[in-house]
């Protein structure tokens, strides 16, 4: 019928947003009727998506979980489905799939962070992840393995949404398809049972970042109902720096020590896995070097040695212009000699840190949006 259809026995049909009721007897011709009703199909659409909502009902008996139907994606007018050919076949077969959309609760560290790496294994940037930098990445973000949501395929994780909940405030870490299941409507299952349930919770929004060229995830989270809320951009370092002025009291210090005054040396809001409470997560595992004038914090930078990502970096407005920040990426370098410097997720509208990455020779890699939503 060249759509996509998620159907769930115990609410509803969503087809893109559109609920349809369904509460009471589930019989698959209320069902098309129902539809039709709504102009959410044709009467040519509802003989067809009868014609394959009766065979699945007879072979899987609808079971509790959510069930995933795909058809075609030409309009209707140009679909055929003869019997006997090899792709009629195939599309039975798929059709025939028992789909689950369940909580994370049930799958292991190990199941995640395998599926997460097959489905970003041809992702613009690729994620390679021992199960230590799985571990530190989803406890710096704060995984939430009740939000959290896998669709199994005959019982095997074909996707992931991982998410995050923090006093009321949602964040999605990550949400990939297995190349084997993608096009089947997965990620927006997940992300219609993960929605519902924030809403069940009372979380009051829900955010993430995606890639601005990803044309595959960015539709979705739009037609989900989020909306472009800032820019970001990303910078990689792997030149040495000189800074014109070294010393300057940059000494090593616990995250914990300097943890109440970092936010008055900022002008904007650091994305979710850069925040504070991203950092004092993995706090035994950040490096951080500060410099101070009396007790009053002058300067700051803040990485994870596992990845070379910076998370936070900034200077005292009244001190900035002095070749405080050069000296701070340079002692960063010393700390990890060779070791490639990256920065995620920095505001678009930071004019002085761009013009600081250009001193120090960065290069402009690729950018984000940031994405919001009310729930």
């Amino acid at each position: 019928i060249g759509r996509l259809w998620t159907l769930n026995p115990r609410a509803s049909i969503v087809d893109f947003g559109l609920r349809a009721d369904l509460r009471g007897s589930f019989n698959e011709w209320q069902v098309c009727r129902n539809l039709v009703t709504k102009r959410v199909l044709s009467i040519r659409e509802h003989h067809k998506l009868f014609s394959v909502l009766r065979p699945f009902r007879t072979a899987t008996g609808y079971s509790h979980s959510t069930l995933i139907i795909t058809a075609d994606t030409q309009p209707a007018s140009d679909v055929r489905y003869p019997r006997h050919t090899n792709a009629a076949k195939h599309d039975t077969v798929r059709m025939m799939q028992k789909v689950e959309i369940r909580p994370a609760t049930t799958c292991s560290a190990d199941q995640l962070r395998e599926a997460m790496v097959d489905a970003f294994s041809d992702y613009a940037i690729p994620m390679r992840l021992s199960r230590s930098e799985f571990d530190v990445m989803m406890r710096q973000r704060g995984l939430d393995l009740p939000s959290s949501r896998v669709a199994l395929v005959d019982g095997a994780i074909a996707a992931i949404w991982l998410t995050s909940v923090r006093d009321g405030l949602a964040y999605l870490i990550s949400s990939g398809t297995r190349p084997a299941f993608r096009s089947r409507g997965l990620a927006r299952a997940m992300a219609a049972d993960c929605l519902a349930y924030l809403r069940d919770i009372g979380a009051r929004s829900f955010q993430t970042e995606v890639l601005r060229n990803n044309e595959a995830a960015l539709p979705l989270y739009l037609s989900l109902g989020m909306t472009k809320f800032r820019k970001l951009d990303c910078y990689r370092l792997a030149a040495p720096i000189s800074p014109s002025i070294s010393d300057l009291g940059i000494r090593q210090v616990d995250w914990r020590d300097i943890a109440l005054q970092v936010a008055t040396l900022r002008d904007w809001r650091p994305s979710w896995q850069n925040s504070d409470q991203s950092i004092a997560a993995i706090a035994d595992t950040v490096l951080c070097l500060a410099t101070h004038s009396g007790a009053d914090l002058e300067g700051y930078v803040i990485a994870n040695p596992l990845n070379g990502v910076v998370l936070q970096l900034a200077v005292r407005n009244g001190a900035r212009r002095k070749g405080l920040g050069l000296a701070l990426l340079g002692a960063l370098q010393m700390q990890a000699p060779g070791q490639e410097i990256r920065f995620i997720n920095i505001s678009r509208e930071d004019d002085a840190f761009h013009a600081l990455m250009v001193r120090a020779g960065a290069d402009v890699t690729t950018g984000q949006f940031e994405l919001h939503m009310r729930l």
